[in-house]
């Protein structure tokens, strides 16, 4: 990466694929972003998003080769939307990525409080369809309902952009690749810079289906 040799990415999204040591992982994968990598990093950091211990900078990378859209995260004006409006309720869209949903489904979020103080986060599954309206409008018409069986929350505590991460209730069944509106409320003082849904997945190689 610090030579600019970019003819070396496809070894590096193979030598990720089967990385076993969380650290190296993301040395494997800040190379790939500096190389422009962007399609071979998608399935590796959806899978490792959803292992037990997942990275800390994995919506970093995924911003930063702006592949969010590809491992279960919004797209550039939904993105937006969550930016701006999720101190007072915000919609988005998210493509479930490919994989087996039978452990369960992962929210992971990249936020921080603005204040130093605690804050809070709440995000949740769409309980009806988002209104046609609100996916082409810049300003939501109107605060969406977040039902709390169907939601997660996470406590934001650092000024320091985090990434954290929380299982959705086992109610909540979902089919690989479908699409997702996701309801997202922040407590005043919290900025949310972005966030994925993710199945859980098991520690190890990422399986050759998922690359």
């Amino acid at each position: 990466a610090a030579i600019g040799g970019d003819t070396a990415r496809p070894a590096l999204a193979a030598a990720l694929a089967i990385e076993p040591y969380h650290d190296t992982r993301s040395v494997f994968a800040r190379a790939l972003v500096e190389l422009g990598g962007r399609a071979e990093l998608a399935a590796p950091l959806a899978y490792y998003l959803g292992v037990p211990d997942p990275p800390s900078d994995g919506l970093e990378l995924a911003e930063k080769a702006d592949i969010l859209h590809w491992i279960g995260g919004p797209s550039a004006g939904d993105l937006m939307r969550l930016r701006r409006f999720s101190t007072s309720g915000v919609t988005v869209g998210v493509v479930l990525p490919h994989g087996s949903v039978d452990a369960g489904l992962r929210v992971v979020v990249r936020a921080r409080t603005l204040d130093g103080r605690p804050g809070e986060l709440r995000v949740g599954v769409n309980s009806g369809p988002r209104a046609i309206e609100d996916r082409t409008r810049d300003v939501p018409k109107a605060a969406p309902r977040l039902d709390p069986a169907r939601a997660v929350q996470f406590n934001v505590n650092t000024v320091e952009a985090r990434e954290l991460y929380e299982s959705l209730p086992a109610s909540v069944s979902l089919m690989p690749a479908s699409a997702v509106d996701l309801v997202v409320y922040a407590t005043q003082n919290v900025e949310i810079t972005s966030l994925v849904l993710v199945p859980l997945t098991q520690e190890g190689p990422v399986p050759k289906q998922e690359r």
